[in-house]
């Protein structure tokens, strides 16, 4: 959901058919648990010796536990829970102009693989290593919606989970001034509730807050939420309410990515897969920003919300607007706090 001109905003790219790949690759040296704390696995040692563990790559506990002298080691692998520290993402006078660098420079050149960004992430890295790897992490993926996202059209694939794990995400569209949906916003609603019926124990949560702002003599006064909107015609059209999530406070695409993580992390932990239903063009600037914001969670949590698995994209004949990378760009630093 974007509002004003850039309501319509993406970079047409990627191919159809097939399953996305998928969107959190790399990942971290400790796996996230679901009770805030880091999952250790020590090594495999003989009976009757010690060792200790490596350091955890967490700079927010640099402390290590410590391993019995005294007592034998099985041979199965030692698990020790490791509390996460915490920590809000926050630039200083050396990494904040670094990355409004390399984010002018990937908007500039339209690609993460060129000498400038490489630079600029050693650069990072060596000021702020574990903010250094988390963009490294968000610009390799913002080369890959740019050049290789696989957009499904008109279904999502086969082989996605079965149960309520599973989330399908819809994007709202700006609401005309008597607060009615446009042609766009009808399109992915058909095209959710197709998706809906492929995956009858997935939720669907529906972002979109009220961007109707009416002209005229109605000039400056709020109509209904885009989610409020979509809500009513999925649950006429045949969708159980109790599969329905909403999130209608968001103004952009940016707003929605931060509110949506919230309420999936908050109010709905069983979720854990992400599949985005959207207008094909739309799709890789959602994909950006909601990866971006599990990353920045995980940086912040030690947890992800969220994994992005997969898509569906309608095709739309005629769009107000293109995305540019520029928006994009706009877009990422309000997600990851660059101002």
């Amino acid at each position: 959901m974007l509002l004003g001109f850039v309501c319509c905003l993406a970079v047409s790219c990627g191919k159809t058919g097939g399953m996305e790949k998928p969107a959190l690759p790399g990942g971290a040296a400790l796996s996230s648990s679901t009770n805030g704390t880091f999952a250790e696995a020590s090594s495999s040692r003989q009976a009757g010796t010690s060792q200790k563990p490596e350091t955890p790559q967490n700079p927010g506990n640099p402390q290590t536990p410590e391993t019995s002298q005294t007592s034998a080691i099985s041979s199965a692998e030692e698990i020790k829970e490791i509390p996460f520290e915490k920590r809000a993402l926050s630039y200083d006078e050396r990494t904040l102009p670094l990355v409004k660098d390399m984010i002018a420079v990937f908007e500039k050149k339209g690609s993460r693989g060129n000498a400038e960004i490489e630079a600029l992430l050693a650069e990072l890295v060596a000021a702020d290593h574990d903010i250094g790897e988390l963009w490294k992490k968000i610009m390799d993926h913002w080369e890959y919606v740019s050049s290789d996202l696989t957009i499904n059209q008109d279904a999502l694939p086969d082989g996605l989970p079965k149960d309520d794990s599973l989330c399908i995400l819809v994007p709202g569209f700006q609401l005309t001034p008597e607060g009615k949906m446009r042609p766009e916003l009808i399109e992915r609603l058909k095209l959710a509730l197709h998706c809906a019926a492929q995956y009858p124990k997935a939720r669907l949560l529906l972002t979109g807050g009220p961007t109707s702002v009416f002209y005229g003599e109605n000039a400056g006064k709020v109509g209904p939420a885009e989610a409020d909107v979509m809500e009513e015609w999925l649950i006429s059209n045949g969708v159980d309410a109790s599969r329905i999530m909403k999130e209608n406070r968001s103004m952009t695409t940016s707003e929605n990515a931060k509110l949506s993580a919230d309420i999936i992390k908050n109010a709905s932990p069983r979720i854990k897969s992400l599949a985005i239903v959207s207008s094909d063009y739309h799709i890789p600037t959602v994909s950006l920003l909601f990866y971006a914001q599990a990353e920045r969670m995980y940086y912040e949590t030690g947890e992800r919300p969220f994994e992005i698995i997969s898509n569906a994209g309608c095709s739309i004949d005629e769009q107000i607007e293109t995305l540019t990378v520029f928006i994009q760009s706009e877009f990422l630093k309000e997600v990851m706090g660059v101002e």
